[in-house]
């Protein structure tokens, strides 16, 4: 998944606006996983709230002859986001054999990092 969104965010981006938005989505993951699981004392390690960061930013990339971000209330990223949000969340109920230990909150805090801060890495500096 990391190539696949991460090479046109990359395009848009730059290598250094997507390390920061990849460490900024890790962060927000790691504050909720931290928040979900306050009174309990799992680990946490990996990389997939940075790449849900990708994700969220890649749904909201210019399309074709257009500079500016797709806005948030855009069809496209509205059933993007209901899609990618009811997809954890429906795994995180069902948690399927092998994935007790998926930090899902970590996923949906990456992804939501990711859809509302592209519009202030795609602007030049």
């Amino acid at each position: 998944w990391l190539a696949a969104v991460g090479t046109p965010v990359l395009e848009q981006l730059g290598w250094f606006r997507l390390t920061i938005l990849m460490w900024l989505g890790s962060g927000a993951g790691a504050a909720a996983f931290a928040l979900n699981n306050m009174y309990t004392s799992p680990n946490l390690v990996g990389l997939s709230a940075a790449v849900s960061a990708l994700f969220g930013a890649f749904v909201r990339l210019p399309m074709p002859g257009r500079t500016s971000p797709l806005p948030l209330l855009d069809t496209k990223v509205t059933r993007f986001s209901i899609g990618f949000l009811l997809l954890h969340a429906v795994l995180a109920v069902i948690i399927p054999p092998g994935f007790e230990n998926v930090a899902w909150d970590a996923h949906i805090a990456g992804f939501l990092m990711g859809l509302l801060l592209v519009p202030i890495f795609l602007k030049r500096l």
